[in-house]
């Protein structure tokens, strides 16, 4: 793998963390006659949204993961913050370990060093990413 194709890859991977820090990546709605509650998590925020189907107004609440496990009685869910407060913690180590592996690659373009170095440079800021995303994926389950 050279420099330049491990440059490229590592560009791409912190391009699409940005553009899926956008992307809610759990929701979950509940609906009867009278109301609709959705709530959806993000990286670094949970958004619920009631719309009252009587009154046809629509209420939005915006609460980070300490917040929401703090919430009274029948809307708290500690679990659900737990998981996600440990998923923001470890895409935020993500992001600067992929700032790091652009920059070991730079580095090693720049020092002119042969061999794999670069590749390993970028495998080393994707180990993160990858344990935030198989972290999320299997303790989302139990925690709802």
């Amino acid at each position: 793998m050279s420099a330049w194709s491990g440059l490229a890859a590592a560009g791409v991977a912190i391009a699409l963390a940005l553009i899926a820090f956008g992307q809610p990546v759990w929701e979950y709605r509940t609906e009867d006659s009278q109301s609709v509650e959705t709530w959806s998590y993000s990286p670094f925020v949970a958004h619920q949204t009631d719309y009252n189907k009587t009154t046809d107004l629509t209420t939005f609440r915006n609460y980070s993961y300490d917040q929401l496990a703090t919430l009274p009685p029948g809307r708290a869910q500690p679990r659900m913050a737990k998981v996600f407060a440990d998923y923001q913690e470890a895409t935020i180590f993500a992001l600067v370990a992929a700032a790091a592996g652009v920059g070991l690659t730079i580095l090693s373009k720049w020092k002119k060093l042969r061999g794999i170095f670069s590749g390993l440079a970028f495998l080393a800021s994707s180990g993160l990413t990858l344990y935030a995303v198989f972290t999320i994926a299997f303790a989302i389950p139990v925690a709802a």
